[in-house]
């Protein structure tokens, strides 16, 4: 397993399990997460790791219509996660990621591009 997936893997069981706890050690320090939804990326792994545990929180705390699935893709021959939320199959973004070396650099939170249909699902959805 490359670096890439790993880390796409256990960011995938952090969003399934609602715990962050095993994709610390998978993150650059200068690590990097943006979003087409937001201007400014969060940058730092532990400004990154804060800001995961509250959005996981978030979703604990908000029941199941808050549900979050992820589930292991490919796009463009390299790993993705495919999040969807509530109880609904429809594709809510994919997570596309960056490896630098034995660490993933840059997560990348993609509502619009690329689209559902651009993305091999694999059914694996790590931690469930």
């Amino acid at each position: 397993m490359d670096t890439l997936d790993a880390a796409m893997r256990a960011y995938a069981t952090a969003m399934n399990t609602l715990d962050a706890e095993g994709l610390s050690g998978h993150l650059a320090d200068d690590f990097r997460f943006g979003s087409q939804h937001v201007l400014q990326d969060i940058v730092g792994k532990d400004d990154f790791l804060k800001y995961l545990a509250g959005k996981l929180e978030t979703i604990h705390q908000s029941g199941p219509d808050a549900f979050v699935s992820a589930e292991m893709g490919i796009y463009d021959g390299k790993s993705c996660v495919v999040l969807t939320q509530g109880h609904s199959e429809k594709l809510s973004a994919v997570v596309l990621g960056e490896a630098k070396g034995e660490k993933l650099a840059r997560l990348h939170i993609c509502g619009i591009v690329p689209s559902q249909s651009q993305v091999q699902l694999t059914g694996d959805f790590p931690g469930r």
